[in-house]
Protein backbone atom coordinates (compact mmCIF):
# COMPACT_ATOMS: atom_id res chain seq x y z
CA UNK A 1 0.00 0.00 0.00
CA UNK A 2 2.85 2.37 0.79
CA UNK A 3 4.27 1.79 -2.67
CA UNK A 4 0.90 2.88 -4.12
CA UNK A 5 1.12 6.10 -2.12
CA UNK A 6 4.58 6.77 -3.56
CA UNK A 7 3.48 6.10 -7.14
CA UNK A 8 0.37 8.27 -6.77
CA UNK A 9 2.48 11.03 -5.22
CA UNK A 10 4.74 11.06 -8.28
CA UNK A 11 1.77 11.11 -10.66
CA UNK A 12 0.01 13.92 -8.77
CA UNK A 13 3.29 15.78 -8.44
CA UNK A 14 3.72 15.75 -12.22
CA UNK A 15 0.09 16.74 -12.78
CA UNK A 16 0.70 19.73 -10.51
CA UNK A 17 3.66 20.74 -12.67
CA UNK A 18 6.30 19.24 -10.38
CA UNK A 19 9.48 17.37 -11.16
CA UNK A 20 11.39 14.51 -9.56
CA UNK A 21 14.56 16.57 -9.91
CA UNK A 22 13.29 18.80 -7.09
CA UNK A 23 13.64 15.85 -4.72
CA UNK A 24 17.42 16.38 -4.92
CA UNK A 25 17.05 19.36 -2.61
CA UNK A 26 15.45 17.34 0.21
CA UNK A 27 17.55 17.10 3.34
CA UNK A 28 16.38 14.71 6.03
CA UNK A 29 17.94 14.69 9.47
CA UNK A 30 19.18 11.32 10.66
CA UNK A 31 18.52 9.81 7.23
CA UNK A 32 21.14 7.16 7.96
CA UNK A 33 19.01 5.88 10.87
CA UNK A 34 16.08 5.40 8.51
CA UNK A 35 18.26 3.53 6.01
CA UNK A 36 19.77 1.29 8.71
CA UNK A 37 16.35 0.54 10.23
CA UNK A 38 14.78 -0.38 6.88
CA UNK A 39 17.80 -2.48 5.91
CA UNK A 40 17.56 -4.46 9.16
CA UNK A 41 13.79 -4.92 8.78
CA UNK A 42 14.21 -6.33 5.27
CA UNK A 43 16.97 -8.60 6.54
CA UNK A 44 14.77 -9.92 9.33
CA UNK A 45 11.93 -10.66 6.92
CA UNK A 46 14.09 -12.60 4.46
CA UNK A 47 16.83 -14.05 6.68
CA UNK A 48 15.47 -13.93 10.22
CA UNK A 49 14.85 -17.67 10.43
CA UNK A 50 18.43 -18.50 9.44
CA UNK A 51 20.13 -16.00 11.76
CA UNK A 52 22.04 -17.60 14.65
CA UNK A 53 19.99 -15.67 17.21
CA UNK A 54 17.02 -16.61 19.40
CA UNK A 55 13.63 -15.38 18.27
CA UNK A 56 13.44 -12.94 21.18
CA UNK A 57 16.62 -11.25 19.93
CA UNK A 58 15.16 -10.88 16.44
CA UNK A 59 12.02 -9.37 17.93
CA UNK A 60 14.02 -6.97 20.09
CA UNK A 61 15.97 -5.95 16.99
CA UNK A 62 12.70 -5.35 15.14
CA UNK A 63 11.46 -3.09 17.94
CA UNK A 64 14.77 -1.22 17.90
CA UNK A 65 14.35 -0.51 14.17
CA UNK A 66 10.90 0.93 14.83
CA UNK A 67 12.34 3.11 17.59
CA UNK A 68 14.91 4.48 15.11
CA UNK A 69 12.22 5.16 12.50
CA UNK A 70 9.96 6.86 15.03
CA UNK A 71 12.78 9.01 16.36
CA UNK A 72 13.90 10.16 12.90
CA UNK A 73 10.32 10.72 11.74
CA UNK A 74 9.36 12.85 14.75
CA UNK A 75 12.55 14.93 14.52
CA UNK A 76 11.81 15.68 10.87
CA UNK A 77 8.09 15.96 11.56
CA UNK A 78 8.76 19.08 13.62
CA UNK A 79 9.61 20.78 10.33
CA UNK A 80 6.95 19.18 8.17
CA UNK A 81 3.47 18.02 9.18
CA UNK A 82 3.37 15.42 6.42
CA UNK A 83 6.37 13.66 7.95
CA UNK A 84 4.60 13.85 11.29
CA UNK A 85 1.87 11.64 9.80
CA UNK A 86 4.55 9.06 8.99
CA UNK A 87 5.83 9.30 12.57
CA UNK A 88 2.33 8.76 13.95
CA UNK A 89 1.82 5.74 11.70
CA UNK A 90 5.14 4.20 12.71
CA UNK A 91 4.27 4.76 16.37
CA UNK A 92 0.88 3.04 16.00
CA UNK A 93 2.57 0.05 14.37
CA UNK A 94 5.26 -0.04 17.05
CA UNK A 95 2.71 -0.07 19.87
CA UNK A 96 0.62 -2.93 18.50
CA UNK A 97 3.73 -4.95 17.61
CA UNK A 98 5.28 -4.43 21.04
CA UNK A 99 2.09 -5.41 22.88
CA UNK A 100 1.50 -8.58 20.86
CA UNK A 101 4.97 -9.93 20.10
CA UNK A 102 4.52 -9.02 16.44
CA UNK A 103 2.07 -7.33 14.10
CA UNK A 104 -1.23 -9.23 14.42
CA UNK A 105 -2.65 -10.27 11.07
CA UNK A 106 -6.29 -11.18 10.53
CA UNK A 107 -6.82 -14.62 8.97
CA UNK A 108 -10.33 -13.54 7.94
CA UNK A 109 -8.98 -10.53 6.07
CA UNK A 110 -6.25 -12.70 4.55
CA UNK A 111 -8.89 -15.07 3.19
CA UNK A 112 -10.76 -12.09 1.76
CA UNK A 113 -7.77 -11.14 -0.41
CA UNK A 114 -7.36 -14.74 -1.59
CA UNK A 115 -4.61 -16.03 0.70
CA UNK A 116 -4.34 -19.80 1.15
CA UNK A 117 -5.00 -20.07 4.89
CA UNK A 118 -2.89 -23.18 5.49
CA UNK A 119 0.13 -21.58 3.83
CA UNK A 120 -0.73 -18.33 5.56
CA UNK A 121 -0.60 -19.92 9.03
CA UNK A 122 2.54 -21.90 8.20
CA UNK A 123 4.37 -18.72 7.23
CA UNK A 124 4.21 -17.50 10.83
CA UNK A 125 6.62 -20.24 11.94
CA UNK A 126 9.56 -18.26 10.51
CA UNK A 127 8.12 -14.74 10.57
CA UNK A 128 9.50 -12.49 13.31
CA UNK A 129 7.33 -9.52 12.47
CA UNK A 130 3.81 -10.96 12.31
CA UNK A 131 1.52 -13.06 14.50
CA UNK A 132 -1.97 -14.35 13.93
CA UNK A 133 -4.74 -12.13 15.31
CA UNK A 134 -6.73 -13.92 18.02
CA UNK A 135 -9.32 -13.08 20.67
CA UNK A 136 -6.42 -12.27 23.03
CA UNK A 137 -4.85 -9.73 20.70
CA UNK A 138 -4.34 -6.33 22.28
CA UNK A 139 -5.49 -3.26 20.31
CA UNK A 140 -6.75 -5.38 17.40
CA UNK A 141 -8.03 -2.27 15.61
CA UNK A 142 -4.36 -1.32 15.01
CA UNK A 143 -3.52 -4.72 13.50
CA UNK A 144 -3.21 -5.71 9.84
CA UNK A 145 -6.95 -6.02 9.34
CA UNK A 146 -7.61 -3.74 6.37
CA UNK A 147 -7.71 -5.78 3.15
CA UNK A 148 -6.43 -4.37 -0.12
CA UNK A 149 -7.84 -6.92 -2.60
CA UNK A 150 -7.58 -7.28 -6.36
CA UNK A 151 -7.62 -5.56 -8.79
CA UNK A 152 -4.77 -3.97 -6.82
CA UNK A 153 -1.73 -5.79 -8.27
CA UNK A 154 -0.25 -6.58 -4.85
CA UNK A 155 -3.17 -7.72 -2.65
CA UNK A 156 -2.23 -7.25 0.97
CA UNK A 157 -3.36 -6.41 4.47
CA UNK A 158 -2.51 -3.10 6.07
CA UNK A 159 -2.91 -1.48 9.45
CA UNK A 160 -4.17 1.91 10.59
CA UNK A 161 -0.51 2.86 11.04
CA UNK A 162 0.20 1.94 7.43
CA UNK A 163 -2.63 4.25 6.35
CA UNK A 164 -1.02 7.18 8.18
CA UNK A 165 2.39 6.32 6.70
CA UNK A 166 0.98 6.07 3.17
CA UNK A 167 -0.93 9.36 3.39
CA UNK A 168 2.09 11.10 4.88
CA UNK A 169 4.42 9.79 2.17
CA UNK A 170 1.94 10.76 -0.54
CA UNK A 171 1.51 14.33 0.68
CA UNK A 172 5.18 14.85 1.43
CA UNK A 173 6.58 13.56 -1.88
CA UNK A 174 4.20 15.34 -4.22
CA UNK A 175 4.55 18.59 -2.28
CA UNK A 176 8.35 18.37 -2.56
CA UNK A 177 8.01 17.79 -6.30
CA UNK A 178 6.05 21.01 -6.87
CA UNK A 179 8.14 23.33 -4.69
CA UNK A 180 9.50 26.22 -6.78
CA UNK A 181 11.25 28.43 -4.21
CA UNK A 182 14.92 29.28 -4.34
CA UNK A 183 16.07 27.02 -1.54
CA UNK A 184 14.99 25.18 1.55
CA UNK A 185 15.77 26.79 4.86
CA UNK A 186 14.97 23.79 7.01
CA UNK A 187 15.11 20.05 6.74
CA UNK A 188 11.85 19.22 5.07
CA UNK A 189 9.18 21.46 3.76
CA UNK A 190 9.73 24.85 5.39
CA UNK A 191 11.01 27.10 2.67
CA UNK A 192 12.73 30.43 2.35
CA UNK A 193 12.58 32.53 -0.80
Amino acid sequence: MIELGVVLAIVVGYLRGGSLSRLDTIRIRFDYLIIIALFIQVGLVFFGASLPMPAVSNFALLLATYALLIFASFINGKENNFLLLIAIGATLNFVVIALNGGMPVSAKSAAFIGEDLSAFKKSFLTDYKHVILTAKTRLPFLADIIPIPKPYPLPSLISAGDVFITIGAFLYLQNCMVYRGKRRSTVNGSFRQ
